[in-house]
């Protein structure tokens, strides 16, 4: 956990998205009453516990009784929140058998000896990383097929990738791919990136005079507003920022990063709603940051 604490301007100011999920059903407990006086009675209770047996709940039906929305499945967003926050619904929706790619080697994994699920239910920031604003689209597309989130520390060039695929409508965790390398365009990014993150001279260098940040407004009577963020106020304006250190945890629906002069790096908390964008912008080989938009 990053341990970021969101400012009170930034909860007065952001949209904030509220999830609540009803604690599970009690399961009912049926008991049969057998007193011993006729045979009848033993038939009678023999067909009810038959009518028992055939009525056990179905995998839906017990989820549905969980009170997880029955849209977990229409985009990713849904399912990986579930996923994410919810043990039980993420041990249904990992495969028995996981494909797991290791020095160029596959192999198969049984979901019994995977370890790591501390990884998704700890893990306090995401980032989308894009060029092209139509992709903000896949975020919600009903269509994707397949995401994968990549854990990257800033020191290297290689993540350990988690792969999610929609199977027969629904949402599972399938494969891992171990040490897999970057693509040029995220290296190039994430070595300006950490950089700005480790370095507070070059952080100040890579600011543009002034940072345009903007809010959101929570309703018609709230539309936000917008401010300049001069360099000698960054400090302690990051200090209340959510922005990844060290490692940084990539989404990848399939947008395309690009090499224009412009990237965006939206990052989002799934348990806190947080979504702040930040737009860097290249002048030659010098990256600056813009702005940054909270959602």
């Amino acid at each position: 956990m990053c341990g970021w604490q969101t400012p009170v301007f930034f909860v007065a100011m952001n949209k904030r998205k509220q999830l609540f999920f009803l604690l599970p059903s009690l399961l009912l407990v049926l008991t049969s009453c057998f007193d011993g006086k006729s045979g009848k009675d033993d038939a009678a209770a023999a067909a009810d516990s038959d009518s028992v047996q055939s009525a056990q709940p179905t995998e839906l039906e017990l989820f549905e009784k969980r009170k997880i929305p029955t849209s977990v499945d229409a985009n990713f967003e849904d399912f990986f929140y579930t996923f994410s926050t919810d043990d039980d619904f993420a041990d249904l929706r990992t495969d028995s058998v996981i494909t797991l790619v290791e020095d160029g080697e596959q192999r198969s994994l049984p979901k019994t000896e995977w370890n790591e699920r501390h990884l998704f239910k700890y893990q306090e920031l995401y980032a989308f990383i894009y060029t092209d604003d139509d992709d903000l689209e896949l975020l919600k597309s009903a269509s994707i097929d397949s995401v994968a989130t990549s854990w990257v520390k800033l020191d290297s060039t290689l993540a350990d990738r988690y792969e999610f695929d929609r199977i027969d409508g629904k949402w599972m965790f399938t494969r891992i791919v171990r040490q897999k390398q970057l693509s040029q365009s995220y290296v190039n990014f994430l070595k300006f990136y950490q950089q700005f993150i480790e370095d507070p001279d070059f952080q100040l260098a890579s600011l543009a005079n002034p940072v345009k940040v903007i809010y959101g407004g929570d309703s018609e009577m709230d539309e936000g507003g917008t401010d300049n963020l001069k360099p000698e106020d960054w400090s302690e304006f990051h200090a209340q920022t959510p922005m990844p250190e060290k490692t940084i945890v990539l989404m990848d629906y399939g947008q395309k990063i690009g090499n224009g002069p412009v990237i965006t790096m939206m990052v989002r908390s799934i348990t806190e709603a947080v979504y702040a964008k930040y737009r860097f912008r290249r002048t030659g080989s010098q990256w600056k940051l813009q702005s940054i938009e909270f959602l």
